[in-house]
């Protein structure tokens, strides 16, 4: 009963992040931690899991980057759009360019690593941030697009921000598991899976989806939860001397998302409906 994991993500960004956001460029930065923990709360009630699980897969799981990366594509926004009017702003900007102990000179820097990588598209970057220069690209260069970005541009950036972080946090979803069952993939294998961009074009939960579909959904994608053998082995240390969490269902096979999915045979009444939903999961063939 009640909203859905969709609508729930839904009423969040439209209702929350409009209001969260509005001039964060300004103010969000000193008041980050705050809202950090606001924010992995909010994540947590969306995916509706009794148990935490990894707070950059629960931003995946709905599509909600993190409250870090959101701020910096909305200040490099800010910054390009003061640029382009080449008024008092752009003095101003480049002012703080010159001036590494101003607390605005990290929004330019986070705008020139964007214009750079801009360049790198175009084929006409320069080595680093350092040969960039927001000054020459208003005075020398005189181009009215240099400082033009489109949501589709823009989102494209994120995606490939978002996708160097999922990377560098890969290492805290591939523990060493303490029942010796082989992992399908390396972690350098995981880090080639991740591509944000898939998830926020293609949802993984449905509007359609009840509470209950979504959140047994979320169960299956995030695996903590009590249905599963290996977490309730591994995070509530039940049965400590046990050498694998086996199934309780087939009583066979030790027991993963995995084999809840692909491989128990006195479970698939119940996950048939997911089978079908996740079934590019099983190309994937990646452990959770």
């Amino acid at each position: 009963h009640g909203l859905n994991t969709a609508t729930l993500t839904l009423l969040f960004k439209t209702v929350v992040l409009t209001k969260l956001m509005y001039v964060a460029p300004i103010w969000l930065c000193k008041r980050m931690n705050t809202f950090k923990s606001f924010f992995a709360r909010a994540k947590l009630n969306i995916i509706g899991s009794q148990f935490h699980p990894p707070k950059h897969l629960a931003g995946v799981l709905i599509g909600i980057p993190p409250l870090e990366l959101m701020l910096k594509i909305i200040t490099i926004k800010f910054v390009l759009k003061a640029l382009s009017q080449q008024d008092c702003l752009s003095s101003m900007i480049m002012q703080i360019e010159e001036t590494p102990d101003h607390e605005f000179f990290p929004h330019i820097h986070a705008t020139k690593l964007f214009l750079l990588w801009k360049l790198k598209r175009k084929d006409q970057a320069s080595n680093s941030t350092n040969q960039l220069s927001i000054r020459s690209m208003l005075f020398v260069q005189l181009n009215p697009n240099s400082f033009y970005y489109d949501e589709k541009m823009m989102k494209l950036y994120q995606c490939e921000e978002w996708d160097i972080l999922l990377k560098e946090e890969i290492n805290g979803l591939v523990n060493e598991d303490p029942y010796n069952i082989e992992p399908l993939h390396t972690t350098q294998e995981l880090g080639m899976l991740i591509e944000t961009q898939k998830v926020i074009d293609f949802p993984l939960v449905l509007r359609s989806n009840s509470r209950y579909q979504s959140s047994t959904l979320m169960d299956f994608l995030h695996g903590r939860c009590l249905r599963f053998q290996n977490f309730v082995h591994s995070v509530l240390q039940y049965e400590k001397n046990s050498h694998a969490p086996i199934c309780l269902e087939c009583c066979n096979l030790p027991d993963s998302v995995y084999h809840k999915l692909f491989e128990c045979q006195e479970y698939s009444a119940e996950v048939i409906a997911l089978r079908n939903q996740l079934s590019y999961l099983q190309e994937l063939e990646v452990n959770f």
